[in-house]
């Protein structure tokens, strides 16, 4: 369940296998896991971290930028008047 709610599959696997100490027991391990991701995608829909900084108001990337974005090219956003530091520097 900790596999579906928290998407960390590969990482839980890895510290499962180093507790039991078991090689046999890898194959069971990776499948449970699996099995469990698959259910918690179907119906949580989020992990326990994306619930935990919506919460929290913390600003989230999208995974396809707004459709109003679509058609905007860099050279719209870009600035004529830079701002430019000195790369050398003399220290006394």
């Amino acid at each position: 369940m900790l596999s579906g709610a928290t998407r960390m599959t590969f990482a839980l696997a890895v510290v499962m296998l180093e507790t039991t100490a078991s090689v046999d027991l890898f194959i069971p391990i990776i499948l449970t896991l699996f099995v469990s991701f698959g259910f918690g995608y179907i119906f949580i829909k989020k992990s326990v971290y994306t619930s935990a900084m919506r919460t929290k108001n913390i600003p989230l990337l999208q995974r396809s930028p707004p459709k109003k974005n679509n058609n905007m090219i860099a050279f719209n956003l870009m600035n004529p008047n830079l701002t430019t530091f000195n790369f050398i520097s003399k220290v006394k």
